[in-house]
């Protein structure tokens, strides 16, 4: 299986979990247990479809009985159809993966407003700890981006690293476009705070279904 087709069942799998997830949403949390006798096994079980019930109901703070794996051990669990884990702990596995997206997502917003402040709107830090990230991201997650993502980005690391364009003329026609963006900032819409939760790492032509989840992110 090549990186294309890897990349193709790895999205097919995620999609079928968050459908699963909205099934249950509709016709309710049923438990599911593994195939063992093991009362921990049966327990974390149980655990996982409470967890992902309160989840959707939007208790944010429900208790993730796989908070504590690592994220190459989440990924096995997503990805494993046939193994010993049932829907619920899948899930659950998943929306971990999207804690730990979201809590790196979250933490690039503030050095790359500081920075586009000091550099006239250039980050190029920005996007090089985007590349960075994603080249630290396991292969199942890399190839839901596409083929040419890390070339594209490490292009816009040397072009954001060069010197500035010549200062554009004041007085410019602005486009339409222009015009409304800088509407919606003056009045709090669609200002830079309004993208916080969305991974960068589908900045940069990632369909949508790629997106990771919620959340890039480097893939909800």
């Amino acid at each position: 299986m090549d990186r294309h087709q890897l990349g193709i069942e790895s999205i097919r799998i995620r999609t079928g979990l968050v459908e699963y997830g909205w099934r249950s949403d509709e016709t309710g949390y049923v438990t599911e247990y593994p195939d063992t006798t093991d009362p921990e096994l049966l327990e974390r079980a149980r655990q996982a479809t409470e967890y992902a019930g309160r989840y959707m109901l939007g208790n944010l703070q429900a208790k993730n009985p796989f908070a504590s794996l690592s994220r190459d051990q989440l990924n096995l669990i997503i990805y494993d159809e046939y193994g010993p884990y049932t829907l619920h702990e899948r899930n659950a596995a998943r929306s971990a993966v999207n804690s730990i997206e979201d809590k790196w997502n979250k933490s690039l917003w503030g050095p790359e407003r500081q920075e586009s402040a000091a550099n006239n709107g250039r980050t190029p830090k920005f996007y090089a700890e985007i590349l960075s990230h994603y080249r630290t991201l396991p292969l199942i997650e890399q190839v839901q981006y596409p083929d040419n993502y890390e070339t594209r980005l490490a292009r816009l690391v040397t072009e954001q690293s060069g010197p500035a364009p010549a200062k554009e003329k004041e007085f410019r026609v602005l486009t339409l476009f222009e015009v409304m963006a800088k509407y919606k900032y003056a009045f709090g819409k669609g200002n830079k705070a309004t993208t916080q939760g969305v991974s960068p790492l589908v900045g940069v032509d990632t369909p949508a279904s790629a997106q990771p989840q919620p959340a890039i992110k480097t893939n909800n």
